[in-house]
């Protein structure tokens, strides 16, 4: 049964030109950067013969935490990676006028981002899985998934531009899963930050935990400083040891400091550490997840940078 279902959009010039592409050689992955939309009201916003308010833009699948959509049929044209030079030489292809155009040898999937701006784990999973029947419906693997980014340089998906180490667990996610490997399903195969023990854990001198240290209790939250495998089992380790990384045991989560409330209107954002050409802006009482503060500006959960001024913003602990 397929994980993705159909919404599609009325053909028309500017998102579904309804041309019929030839080959598929990879899968382009982007976000929407539309905080707190969902893949219905991208579906929505496509539709219709203004084609989303006359934009030449679109991807056949959007994902969020709920569903995932095609809006058109994986064989068309979408308007989602080329509005600069394709970077890839793999990737262009010919159409008729579509020259050296990378819309015409890939399929691209959107990610919908939560109101902070972060790609939720649910989003995060569902993608993976959609992904996954792409490739099989392809015959592609990780090695033919790239991010908007790689093909045209555009800061897509940002939060994974930002951190590439996210989008190196999302190709191994595909990976294991490409090759039946459940474990993912099961075991934590990334290091979160921290983890709080859903019932009473062992800490253990070696990784195949048999030499026991001592006990915690449930409740207890631990610090994570890297994953380690018993052959194919991954074990999380911790400074004085290493416990499970079963799901059912622990549950894992990412640090951040707090929270900042925007106190002025169209305060500036940057995708990088930087303070000239702001990447976007926020609109007053906006509140954005802090993961730490970096000299006199806030890194956000999603991966943007914003200035840590309490004239500009206001700060709370978690």
């Amino acid at each position: 049964m397929s994980i993705i279902k159909k919404d599609y959009v009325i053909k028309n010039q500017y998102s579904r030109p309804g041309t019929i592409r030839k080959v598929t050689k990879a899968i382009i992955l982007h976000y929407t950067a539309n905080k707190g939309g969902t893949a219905k009201n991208h579906a929505d916003f496509f539709d219709g013969t203004d084609g989303g308010a006359y934009r030449y833009a679109g991807a056949q699948v959007f994902v969020d935490r709920i569903e995932s959509l095609a809006i058109m049929p994986f064989g068309e044209v979408a308007y989602q990676a080329n509005e600069a030079a394709c970077r890839i030489a793999k990737l262009k292809g010919v159409l008729g006028n579509y020259a050296g155009n990378a819309n015409v040898t890939t399929i691209g999937v959107e990610m919908c981002i939560e109101k902070d701006g972060s790609i939720s784990t649910e989003t995060f999973n569902r993608t993976v899985d959609t992904v996954v029947e792409l490739c099989k419906l392809y015959d592609l693997n990780e090695s033919d998934l790239y991010r908007h980014y790689d093909v045209t340089g555009k800061n897509c998906p940002a939060p994974w531009v930002a951190r590439p180490s996210d989008f190196k667990r999302f190709k191994n996610e595909v990976a294991r899963k490409l090759k039946g490997d459940t474990t993912s399903n099961k075991f934590y195969t990334y290091a979160p930050d921290h983890i709080i023990s859903l019932v009473e854990i062992g800490l253990y001198k070696d990784v195949k935990l048999k030499e026991p240290i001592k006990r915690y209790a449930k409740g207890t939250h631990l610090t994570i400083t890297g994953i380690a495998y018993d052959g194919k089992t991954p074990r999380l380790k911790t400074a004085k040891g290493f416990i499970s990384a079963n799901k059912k045991y622990v549950k894992g989560y990412h640090d951040y400091i707090g929270t900042i409330k925007v106190l002025v209107d169209d305060l500036n954002f940057y995708d990088t550490k930087r303070w000239n050409n702001p990447s976007g802006q926020v609109d007053k009482n906006t509140v954005l997840t802090v993961v730490k503060k970096v000299d006199d500006m806030y890194l956000l959960k999603s991966g943007n940078y914003i200035t840590a001024s309490n004239k500009y913003v206001q700060f709370s602990k978690k």
